[in-house]
């Protein structure tokens, strides 16, 4: 019996440490615009290309990025934008910035939650929505940040910035779990320690 040839496996790509606001946001723009992409740093063209989940090889070439951006917006029917484009001063470098909280925006449509869980509201991160709730909180970081971050961190090697950015998360939100439960033993706290460490 023949083994049938196998699809070549990508490895997850090494997103960059860090990627100004003002790039990326000079990047939508540019994709949105259809201006040449060849303009942009890797860091720009790699990061959008994780915003839109688009599959990597480990060490992509810059055409290979512009290829896979032009590719999504062909499927996509043109719509390259993820949204409209806000222009940040300040910080210069953010975690969870424009790019990830569209993401989270994304994700959080398409998601069905149980009645008694208070939703965080779509557009969670802009000024027009106000203050949120604890209850808004607890869904938006114990719900919809744990599922968009590890979509787009998860399958990152794990010496990466970003992977160690979401296993840290995720420690928090299990020791805050822990601390907002009703009845607490032995276990708890040192299960919560461990975390909190």
């Amino acid at each position: 019996m023949v083994n049938a040839p196998q699809p070549p496996v990508a490895l997850p790509v090494v997103l960059p440490a860090e990627v100004s606001v003002e790039k990326i946001d000079a990047g939508e723009d540019a994709f949105a615009r259809g201006l040449k992409l060849l303009s942009l740093t890797n860091d720009v063209l790699i990061t959008l290309c994780v915003c839109r989940a688009i599959t990597l090889p480990p060490r992509p070439q810059k055409k290979e990025l512009v290829a896979a951006l032009e590719q999504w917006q062909q499927v996509n029917g043109g719509s390259t934008k993820l949204s409209k484009s806000k222009k940040f001063t300040k910080p210069r470098t953010v975690v969870l910035g424009h790019a990830v909280l569209t993401a989270v925006a994304d994700d959080m449509q398409k998601m069905v939650l149980p009645r008694w869980v208070n939703p965080a509201p779509i557009r969670a991160g802009q000024k027009s929505h106000g203050k949120l709730s604890a209850d808004q909180w607890q869904s938006f970081c114990g719900i919809h940040l744990i599922v968009t971050l590890i979509r787009l961190w998860g399958r990152q090697p794990k010496q990466s910035r970003w992977y160690d950015m979401l296993t840290n998360f995720l420690d928090l939100v299990r020791a805050v779990e822990i601390s907002s439960l009703l009845v607490t033993s032995q276990e708890h706290i040192s299960a919560y320690k461990t975390y909190m460490t």
